[in-house]
């Protein structure tokens, strides 16, 4: 299936560059619509909202966290992915409190960085809705992803995972219950990943990492914060891909 993804950048070597990465992946197919300036896309007549939108921050008639929030209140239920010229911590923490998928820096990412970010971005809302939908389909949908999913408490342990993350670490779903993702991992990755999952627990904020499996294996990891019903912090919901 074809998804629409739309790319408001004025860069046109960048948006090139993004196509091409994109158009390269064999998970999914995009068709790409693109706008250089925020004025052009409010005018537009767009019927169907995109599975994902690609947002550079910096537009001839919109800069900083302004541009995210715009585009935000007029998709405010589709996964935006910041392309940002500038590595700038307060923004990007910023944009991701106020609701971005991820926020990318130009010269630092790649072509596997960027695909992986987009199916990450799609799956996750598509997790969300499903859950907050029924608890059926959100087992249809995770049992039958591509990718690992899992969800985890506030403390790290597993509440969920899907049978593929299940038969690759071989151990069965009732073995699960109050283990982490910590105890599958190898040495040399333990502390960089603790680092991380601790930095992000105590601050509720999105993450990747890329760590190896005490069984050789290597993973890219993604998440997101969730919360209960009453509003609270719960845990995260979890993707990773094999990159073995």
């Amino acid at each position: 299936m074809i998804k629409d993804l739309m790319v408001i950048e004025d860069n046109p070597g960048d948006a090139l560059l993004v196509k091409e990465y994109l158009a390269a992946t064999e998970i999914m197919k995009f068709n790409f619509i693109f706008f250089d300036t925020l004025s052009r896309l409010e005018k537009s007549e767009i019927n169907n909202k995109p599975a994902v939108i690609l947002l550079d921050l910096s537009l001839p008639d919109s800069s900083g966290i302004n541009t995210f929030e715009r585009v935000h209140s007029k998709y405010f239920d589709v996964p935006i992915i910041i392309l940002s010229g500038y590595d700038d911590e307060e923004i990007a923490y910023e944009a991701v409190k106020k609701g971005a998928q991820d926020y990318l820096i130009k010269g630092k990412i790649d072509q596997k960085i960027l695909q992986l970010s987009v199916i990450y971005a799609i799956e996750r809302v598509r997790l969300v809705q499903s859950s907050s939908s029924s608890e059926q389909k959100f087992k249809l949908l995770t049992e039958n992803a591509p990718i690992f999913i899992w969800m985890t408490d506030v403390f790290g342990n597993f509440v969920y995972c899907n049978k593929l993350l299940s038969g690759f670490l071989s151990i069965s779903l009732n073995d699960l219950c109050n283990k982490s993702m910590l105890d599958f991992i190898a040495a040399e990755s333990h502390s960089s990943v603790s680092s991380v999952y601790s930095q992000s627990y105590t601050y509720k904020l999105s993450y990747s990492t890329e760590y190896n499996f005490t069984n050789g294996y290597s993973i890219f990891e993604k998440a997101v914060p969730y919360n209960d019903v009453n509003g609270e912090f719960a845990g995260f919901i979890c993707t990773g891909l094999d990159l073995s």
